[in-house]
Parts: C-alpha cells; structure tokens; sequence
C-alpha cells in the first residue's frame, strides 16, 4: 500500500518528495509518519509508518468497506460541535490551499493544516467564530478514529493496535500500540504460513490548546456487536467564543519503539506526565504525584472530591502542597476525605493537567463491607424460590435483588455463570480470616464467621443441587435451559476447592475434579477458559489425599497446555474474536503449568504471548486507567443500562494480574509483582464504602452523543476483583 502525504507540491519539488517516499516504502530506509487524505472530505484515510513491512493502517477506514457503519463522516480530523444548543458538524472542505483545508460549520469556520517534518506529521485545528455575537460551544470533538478493534487474533497481530487515551486537559496524548508487537511476535499469515511483525507504533501528544475528555460513536450491538471499540473523538473543553475571536488545538503524530521511547518522546516535545507510587489509597496516608516535565519552571495544585460512581464534585478545589524531592516535583496530601480525589496541576503557570486517585477506608475494612452485604443481600433467602440460597445480581437503584424476571431474561444476569464469583470471593475471604489467628477471636467475630461458613454451605448445596447434574454438567439458571458454556465449570470448580480450603472436606475437592472432569467431556482441550483453577485444584487434591484425581488432573492440564501451546498466538474465536480474556487465561494456564511442572516450554510459551498481554495496558495517571486492559463491551451485557464503551475497570482486568502474579512467582521479577498488586488495588473502585457494588464503569464522556462516565447501577460480577485481589495480597 503506498502512502504518500496531502501536502501539494509544484513542479520539480513535488516529483522529488513523492520518489523519495516511494523508495523509503520500498527500502524501508527513512522512518516516520506517512498519510493519505480523502480527495472529497480532506480527511486522513490512512495513517502508516513508512518502513512498516506489513504496511498497516493506524486508523478506520472512512469508506464503509472496513465497517459499513464507518462512513466519510468519521474520518481523521473531521468532527461537530454544539453551538448554542445545535448541533453542527464538518465534512467538506470549503476551500484548500496546499496542506490547510478550510470548513464552515454555522459561524466557527474551521481551518485544518498539516505539515510533516522529520517523519512527525503535525496537525493544528482552528476555530474561528464568523458571526457577529458571541457563540457558546458545548459537546463538541475531532474524529480520531484509531484501528482499535477485533475482526480475528491473526488480523490483530499484524494491522491493528490498542489505542490508550489519556484526556490529560494541555498534556493529553494517546499512546497506540500494536496488538502484536514487541520485539518480534509470529502470526498466521496467508496458507497458515507464520509472518514475522517486527514494527514500531504511532503516538499523538498535544502541544496546543486542551484535550479534557474523549468520547465513542457507532457502538451499538448491531455494529460488530463486542468486537468494535468505536470511532473515538478527542472533545474540546465547553467555552463561550467572542465574536471574531479563535481557539485553535495542535498535536503531533510521531513514530515510537514502545512505552518508555513514546514518554521520552512526549517530554522531548514539551508536554508532562503525571504519575503516582500507586492510586487506591487507605484513609490517612499521604499521597504525593510527581509531574514530569523537562525544563519545569513552576508547578502549584489544587484538590478536588468527586463522587466515584458519577463524578459529581462533592467538595470544591482546594489549594494543596507542592515541593520537590529527590525523585522530582510534586503534590500533596493526607487522605483524609472518602472517594475520588482529582489533583489539578498547573505547570508553567498557565498549563493544566491532572491526576486521580481513589481514597478507601481501608483494604480490608472495604472488602469486609463488601462481604457483608452480599450475605445481607445478594443471596436468595427464600425457601420457595427454586434458587434459595444463589447469590444474585443486586440493582442499587431499587435496593433489591434483581429476579431476571422480566423481558430482558438475560444469561449474563441469571443466578450462575460469572455470579460464582461470589462464592469465591466470600470463601477467599473465610480463609484470610482464619489464616493467622494470632489470638482469640471476639463474640462478634466468631458469629461472622459462623454467618459467612453457613451462607457459603448454602451456596455449595444450591450450586450442586440446582446448577449440576448428577455427572457435573454445570449450567448458567436453575431451569438448565441454553446452552452448555464452558466457562461455568472452571468457575464452579474453582469454588469448590476454595470450599474445600474452608472445610478441609474432602468431598469438595472431589466435586472441583469431577466438574473439571465434565469441562473436558464437554469442550475437549481446545477451550480458553477463564481461570481455570491449575494451583487451587491441584493443591487441594494433594492436601485431601487424593491422589489419582491429582494425577489426573495434572494429564488433563498438560493437554490443555500442549493446545495452547501448538497455537501459540493463533488464538481462537470465542464470544468475543479476540480480546484480553482469551490471551490472559492462555499465559496465565502456562505459567501455573510452569509452576506446577518447573517444564521450561510452559514458562517460553508464556513469555512468547507477555507482551500481548501487556500492550493491551496504558499507564495513565487514573485509578480507573493505570495498569488496566482495554475493554469495552461489559456494561451491555452486565449492566442495568446496557451500553457498549470503554470499562475502565472490569473485573476481568484482574486476569492481566493474575499472569503478572504467576510471572513473578515463575521468575522473581518484581516488578510484575508490582504491577500486578497495582490492577487488582484499582479494581477496588468497583466497591463501595456502604458494601455497594457497580458491575462496570464506563469511562468516556459520551457514548453516541448520550452522557457516560458513570458506574451502573447492577452490582453483577466485580466481586471476582476481590477475589483476586486476595489471592495476589495474602
């Protein structure tokens, strides 16, 4: 695919530059940003990087042929706004003149130039109010529509890439990755042959004007249902511009090998990083976070609280300490107030960016509260209903178990399935308690504990009673209808081998084997199961002296490693084509196998899909952001609201730190001890301090135009979260 820049040459210069980027495309001798507009709209249609020998599109294809949902009006540097209350957008210029393009919507006229230099393509947006009063300008963004999407994991290997976005106001940026990359990766090309992707990414960093929120177009269930991420927009702050008067934002697009290049690339064009040691506090801590910026000359900070499940400020911007350390400047304080708090920093005296971070009670105090509540009142108390004694999705808003009762009678909010998760949970939680009992234990907690072990007995009996079938056939309701989903019986037999370390029953270890066992009936090894209990269940067959089911299980888990072995990162479709809770499970498997086994192909095997794994993560300076995988299909299907977007955190973000954990452990690496301990802390912010929970958070600020930013009101699944949370911080 040749690509060759917008920019209108004359004559002999033009010829020259075109030849030039035709051998640096087919040498690859030159890097750099290369781009080709749309003839009708003047948008970029497709964004590479010159030497790339695969040649991929960093952006959506405008044209309806990658999506037929993805039309001229999404492409690259077009957008809309709202102007007094209507709606505007622009997509044709109205004059060109070389590299700046020139639209009208209502009285902003918009002036759109591009220049390359140095292989960094530079973009300035201007707009210019053209009436005679005042025009108030709210809801408004440029298109930035990044290749970010799931058509099948070969494809994503090679031609698409995770886009992560930090709104960071005067220092946003958007740190793109290959899906594939790092060092040199193999995917399945053409007649199974493998292609070897050996290429370096594409950053975008502001260096003009302010970028504070992004939001998503196109995502509905009709649109490639949970395997498009969206159009993605970059929204402009709300302003009131004078008549005659211009705000204008400039970014630039640059090549990068990786993370640490991309930020040394990002403070080398003037902008900032925010960064803290970690960002779930406890009560009464001192936070400090570090600004990152070359050539800092000031730096001042103030603090304000805002509500976790909506944002809405609960008290204004205070003033807060600024200094400098060894490590560099900083801001700070004691974490004194509950919830979200936002640190607003100002460098250079006039520009802006930020920080969040989540102040909890405690730790533990959080996760008691959560325990707490789910006994109280996630789980059916009523002897009549045919599901006495599930634990059941929980709506916030009405204060009352949610029955699945109604039209919608989804699977993905019935009384099995991803709800076992609390079951793990509260029997994790059984055993920290009485792990270490350094003395007696009060009246109170004694009755807790008495309370948590019969709510968990009464789970086990409706799980294997209800949701079994004498020979483990697990199913999703009590009336075993639908299909048979492999997934349920990894979850359930992980629960069984937590209740066997409640217990020390036997029975319950022989009941994780046996619906193991019934996986392997029913799906063969082929299968991605998500948290596939390899330590837990071998541990506990070991411990109950049962030793042929250990040896069994062992074959059983060899099998399933040497499939996934043999595809390596050929990975399969599932319910979604690919995504993070495919590859995670995978390496996760391999380095318990590793573990279990010391086998040194489980431990290669693993290592050849980390940085898959890894580059599905951003590093942004938010406890909702930092260290957390992309996904963006959650709340539709385990929400109230049933909107697609960015869930920043989902639960399952917490299997990123189950292969980080197992890592460490399989190698000594700390430092993905460290990041593993990071996601599940964050992952904390799906709780709340009176023992609420929230299913999913969805992060940008719009979803089709509607309001998001919001945590949903069914708590559903997030105590897996906690679950793992225990399991990683024993």
């Amino acid at each position: 695919m040749k690509m060759t820049s917008s920019v209108k040459l004359s004559g002999i210069k033009r010829a020259a530059a075109a030849c030039l980027i035709a051998m640096n495309l087919v040498t690859g001798l030159a890097q750099g940003i290369v781009y080709k507009t749309d003839p009708a709209t003047g948008a970029i249609d497709q964004l590479a990087i010159d030497h790339d020998d695969q040649q991929m599109n960093w952006v959506l294809t405008p044209d309806g042929k990658q999506y037929k949902w993805v039309t001229g009006k999404y492409g690259w540097g077009l957008g809309f706004l709202t102007i007094d209350g209507a709606k505007q957008e622009w997509q044709t210029p109205v004059s060109r003149q070389g590299g700046v393009l020139t639209y009208q919507a209502g009285t902003i006229r918009i002036t759109v130039k591009r220049t390359l230099k140095d292989g960094e393509l530079f973009e300035e947006y201007t707009f210019k109010n053209t009436g005679k009063a005042a025009a108030k300008i709210t809801d408004w963004g440029i298109y930035t529509p990044w290749n970010d999407n799931y058509p099948d994991a070969a494809t994503c290997m090679t031609h698409r890439c995770n886009a992560h976005i930090w709104a960071g106001d005067n220092a946003a940026y958007v740190l793109a990755l290959r899906m594939g990359y790092k060092g040199t990766l193999h995917a399945p090309g053409k007649k199974g042959k493998d292609v070897t992707v050996e290429g370096t990414n594409v950053g975008l960093v502001l260096t003009k004007g302010a970028l504070p929120d992004y939001e998503e177009w196109e995502r509905k269930r009709e649109n490639a249902n949970s395997n498009f991420r969206g159009v993605i927009a970059m929204d402009l702050p709300d302003m009131t511009l004078g008549a005659g008067h211009s705000y204008t934002v400039a970014w630039k697009l640059f090549e990068h090998s990786g993370r640490e290049d991309f930020y040394k690339k990002l403070l080398a064009a003037g902008s900032a990083v925010a960064h803290s040691d970690k960002y779930v506090y406890q009560q009464g801590e001192e936070i400090k976070v570090y600004l990152e910026k070359n050539k800092l000359k000031s730096l001042s900070a103030t603090l304000t609280g805002k509500d976790p499940r909506n944002g809405t400020v609960t008290f204004a911007p205070r003033a807060i300490h600024t200094g400098k350390d060894a490590r560099g400047h900083y801001a700070s304080f004691v974490a004194e107030t509950l919830g979200e708090q936002r640190i607003d920093l100002t460098y250079d005296k006039t520009e802006r960016t930020h920080a969040t971070i989540l102040v909890i009670s405690s730790y533990d105090e959080l996760i008691a509260k959560r325990v707490r509540f789910v006994m109280e009142h996630q789980q059916m108390n009523d002897p009549q209903d045919p599901r006495f004694g599930a634990y059941m999705v929980y709506d916030n808003d009405l204060q009352a178990i949610y029955k699945n009762d109604d039209a919608r009678k989804s699977y993905d909010c019935d009384e099995g399935r991803e709800r076992v998760g609390m079951g793990v949970m509260l029997a994790r939680w059984y055993q920290k308690l009485t792990r270490n009992p350094s003395a007696e234990a009060s009246p109170a907690d004694k009755q807790t504990l008495k309370e948590l072990k019969q709510s968990l007995t009464r789970y086990a009996d409706f799980i294997k009673n209800k949701l079994q079938t004498p020979d483990y056939t697990t199913y999703s309701r009590v009336s075993k209808d639908g299909w048979n989903r492999g997934y349920n019986y990894a979850w359930v037999a992980d629960f069984y081998f937590q209740m066997y370390e409640v217990t020390k029953n036997a029975q319950y270890a022989l009941d994780g084997y046996k619906t193991l066992q019934a996986l392997y009936r029913h799906t063969g090894y082929g299968f991605y199961c998500i948290d596939i209990p390899v330590t837990a269940g071998l541990q506990a067959l070991k411990d109950a002296g049962l030793q042929a089911e250990y040896n069994d299980l062992l074959i059983d888990f060899s099998k399933t490693a040497d499939v996934f072995l043999a595809n390596g990162l050929r990975f399969p479709k599932s319910e979604v084509n690919f995504e993070q809770s495919i590859v995670a499970p995978a390496t996760q498997l391999l380095l318990e196998m590793y573990i279990a086994t010391k086998d040194s192909l489980y431990l290669r095997g693993a290592q050849n899909m980390m940085p898959v794994v890894e580059n599905l993560c951003g590093n942004q300076p938010d406890y909702r952001l930092n260290e957390i995988p992309i996904r963006h299909w959650d709340c539709y299907w385990f929400g109230k609201r049933q909107v697609f977007g960015d869930t920043f955190p989902h639960y399952w973000s917490c299997i990123n730190a189950n292969v980080y954990y197992y890592y460490a452990l399989a190698t000594g690496d700390k430092k993905h001890m460290k990041m593993a301990k990071d996601i599940v802390r964050n992952n904390l912010c799906n709780v709340f301090e009176d023992g609420t929970g929230s299913c999913a958070f969805v992060y940008p600020k719009r979803i089709n135009g509607e309001r998001a930013h919001f945590a949903d009101a069914f708590a559903n699944d997030q105590d897996w979260a906690l679950a793992f949370y225990m399991m990683i911080n024993k």
